[in-house]
C-alpha cells in the first residue's frame, strides 16, 4: 500500500513538474541559458546568481528573491555571494589598482562629499589592509549621510582589527 501511494506521489509530482511554469518547450531565450548553467553549474555561486538575475529581469522577482535567498543562507559564504551579487546584479566589479584609487581621489578632489567615491576609496584601503587610511574617509561618509548603516560598521570592524575594542563599542548604533 505504501508503495503504491509513493508511486502515485511521484507520478503526480511528474507531472506537475511537466506543467510548470518553469518547464518550456523550445527555448525562450537567456532565462533558458541561465537555468540550463544554474543546472550544470550547481556548486558555482555565479550560477545562482546569473539564474536570479534571469528571472528577475523576466519579472520573476519573487522566484528570484527565493534563489538568492538559498543561495546566500545555504550554498555560498557571505564574501563569495556578495562578490557574485555586485557583479551580476549592479555589473560592479571591485578595483583597487592604482589607476582606481588615483580616480576615486580625482573625483574627491572635485566634490569632497562625494558618498560613493568615499565609500569606494575607504574600501579600496580596507582591502589592502591600509586601516588608517581608510578610517577618516569613512568617518567623513558617515557625516555625509547619517542614516546609511554600511561606513559606521565598517568603522566598527576596523575600531575591533586594531585594537580599539573600546572605540568599536562605543560606536552609535542605527
Amino acid at each position: 500500500m505504501r508503495t503504491r501511494i509513493c508511486a502515485l506521489v511521484l507520478v503526480c509530482l511528474s507531472q506537475t513538474v511537466g506543467t510548470s511554469r518553469f518547464a518550456s518547450g523550445g527555448h525562450d531565450g537567456p532565462l533558458d541559458s541561465a537555468r540550463r548553467n544554474y543546472a550544470f553549474h550547481f556548486f558555482s555561486v555565479e550560477a545562482h546568481v546569473g539564474f536570479a538575475k534571469a528571472l528577475f529581469d523576466q519579472g520573476q522577482r519573487l522566484q528570484a528573491f527565493f534563489v538568492l535567498e538559498t543561495a546566500r543562507r545555504q550554498h555560498f559564504s557571505q564574501a563569495e555571494f556578495d562578490a557574485a551579487f555586485r557583479k551580476i546584479f549592479r555589473a560592479d566589479v571591485f578595483d583597487n589598482r592604482a589607476d582606481s584609487e588615483s580616480a576615486l581621489r580625482a573625483a574627491l578632489a572635485k566634490d569632497p562629499d562625494d558618498y560613493d567615491s568615499l565609500t569606494k576609496l575607504a574600501d579600496i584601503h580596507i582591502s589592502r589592509g591600509e586601516f588608517e587610511k581608510a578610517r577618516p574617509l569613512l568617518e567623513r561618509a558617515s557625516r555625509v549621510r547619517p542614516d546609511e548603516y554600511a561606513p559606521v560598521e565598517a568603522l566598527t570592524a576596523i575600531y575591533e582589527r586594531t585594537g580599539r575594542g573600546a572605540k568599536a563599542i562605543s560606536m552609535p548604533s542605527v
